[in-house]
């Protein structure tokens, strides 16, 4: 047991042979593995997102986090979903964001699940598909994905 100085002793695990240190006025469990003297690095720089840069897509937002040793702690993460801004590339000015059905992997899976579960209800799911899309509706009628090409409906 070696004083460091603060209150801080430097000790050597006797079972795996590395340092720790203690502080007996902290609260439980008082001990740590990283060197108290040392200067904890820098913390990084904040990431932001530009709202038009992810047009469709989900932003993670996350909260930066103290890097000075202490007791681990959550983080908190959210996701917003972004509005897509202005019209595709390629696509006719004056037409409106919406939300389109079709059918797609998801609708293909339950419909494999009813085959074994009741087939006759099977044959009905492409009336009341599952999956989603947000599109871009045109004024002529013409739909296009956020990253600016056209969704043909068949």
């Amino acid at each position: 047991m070696t004083d460091i100085g603060g209150g801080w002793t430097e000790h050597v695990d006797p079972a795996s042979n590395r340092k720790y240190w203690s502080h007996p006025s902290l609260a439980h469990p008082g001990t740590q593995w990283n060197d108290p003297r040392a200067v904890p690095p820098p913390p990084p720089p904040p990431a932001y997102a530009s709202a038009t840069a992810f047009q469709g897509q989900p932003v993670m937002m996350a909260t930066v986090v103290d890097p000075a040793p202490r007791p681990a702690r959550a983080v908190s993460v959210r996701t917003a979903k972004v509005e897509p801004a202005g019209v595709p590339r390629g696509a006719q000015p004056g037409g409106y964001w919406t939300e389109e059905t079709y059918c797609g992997s998801t609708t293909c899976l339950v419909a494999l699940l009813l085959c074994f579960i009741f087939w006759p209800a099977a044959l009905c799911i492409s009336f009341c598909p599952l999956d989603r899309k947000r599109v871009y509706k045109a004024p002529n009628g013409d739909l296009w994905l956020p990253n600016g090409s056209r969704w043909i409906v068949d």
